[in-house]
């Protein structure tokens, strides 16, 4: 089996630094270049998306016909949605990178997360 996982182009709130999960924000010029600058670098398998805009249209600008489907979106991040990562307390930023007990209210917790995807 082989799986190649690729990252969605910029978007404002990645610029920004923002916390980007269900928000459905297109890519920025940046990110449809980023997203153009993958065609013919991949190797042509089935490709499946979150059924955000970003995702998808990273997908068709490197040349897919992605499959969207809302269980690869990012995870909910709940009222933590849109925060500024530098502002964000100690233990969120803590829980997240180490990719355990991250449970943002009004979210998902990091285990649903990961089960759905």
């Amino acid at each position: 089996m082989e799986l190649w996982l690729v990252r969605h182009g910029e978007t404002l709130w990645n610029r920004e630094g923002r916390l980007l999960g269900w928000t459905d924000l297109p890519l920025t010029p940046l990110g449809e270049a980023q997203a153009r600058a993958l065609k013919g670098r991949l190797p042509a398998l089935p490709a499946y998306a979150s059924d955000l805009q970003r995702a998808s249209r990273t997908a068709a600008l490197a040349g897919f016909q992605a499959v969207p489907t809302p269980a690869l979106r990012e995870i909910h991040f709940g009222l933590l949605e849109g925060a500024l990562w530098e502002a964000l307390e100690a233990p969120y930023k803590e829980a997240m990178l180490r990719f355990q007990g991250f449970a943002p209210p009004g979210g998902e917790a990091l285990e649903a997360f990961q089960e759905r995807v």
